[in-house]
């Protein structure tokens, strides 16, 4: 696996790249999607990245890195909860912007096809900013325990819990959140979130995520 990648991008917005909320809640935008409603292109993070610390629907996305200031899009819709998918309680947080219509000008999306559920001891990676890869180690893929989130005590189940390849570098950092976490094909298996209570990472399955936002993952293309 490649220690960078090279990402198609909607203007400057690049998978992985860093994203703000309205209230200044930082995060990482993890995979394009389109609404299964409307077909409208849409960026696909964490639920607390973009509503984060109140923040409300049709709020602004920012680019975080970006100078001058440049909007990536709008909140639409997010979900973080414990919810049953399949046979199992499944924990998501997750959420959807529009796509900024000037980043989205003289650009095409096509569906992607999602990877299917991990197994525990397979090979994962996510994507960072410019395209720099970390790799990890799927630990379990049905994980619980209980975590705190903004002050408040949550029961999360049906996790993926990933560990670092790399002894010297965590698996995911603070800003980390809303990254789409991919298998060795590159196709996106689930969304990170948060960080164990022994310091590795957590991500909740793809499935119930596309599922509860009416979503399907999309790849950028150029149009003609």
């Amino acid at each position: 696996m490649p220690d960078a990648l090279d990402l198609p991008s909607a203007g400057s917005l690049r998978i992985g790249t860093r994203i703000a909320n309205a209230r200044g809640v930082h995060g990482t935008l993890g995979c394009f999607a389109l609404s299964l409603e409307d077909r409208r292109p849409l960026l696909l993070t964490s639920e607390h990245v973009l509503f984060g610390a109140g923040g409300r629907e049709s709020e602004p996305v920012w680019l975080a890195d970006s100078d001058p200031k440049k909007c990536a899009g709008r909140t639409r819709h997010g979900r973080r909860a414990l919810l049953r998918h399949g046979d199992r309680e499944i924990h998501v947080d997750c959420a959807t912007a529009d796509l900024d219509a000037k980043q989205a000008v003289a650009r095409g999306f096509t569906p992607e096809r999602a990877g299917d559920r991990p197994n525990a001891g397979d090979i994962v990676h996510r994507l960072g900013t410019e395209g720099a890869v970390t790799q990890g180690n799927v630990l379990a893929t049905n994980h619980s325990e209980r975590v705190v989130i903004e002050g408040r005590a949550f029961e999360v189940r049906g996790q993926l819990l990933v560990r670092t390849r790399d002894a010297a570098r965590p698996f995911s950092e603070p800003g980390d959140s809303g990254a789409a976490l991919r298998n060795t094909d590159g196709a996106v298996v689930g969304l990170l979130w948060g960080t164990s209570a022994n310091g590795d990472a957590l991500a909740c399955p793809i499935a119930p995520v596309l599922w509860v936002l009416h979503v399907e993952l999309a790849r950028m293309t150029e149009s003609a």
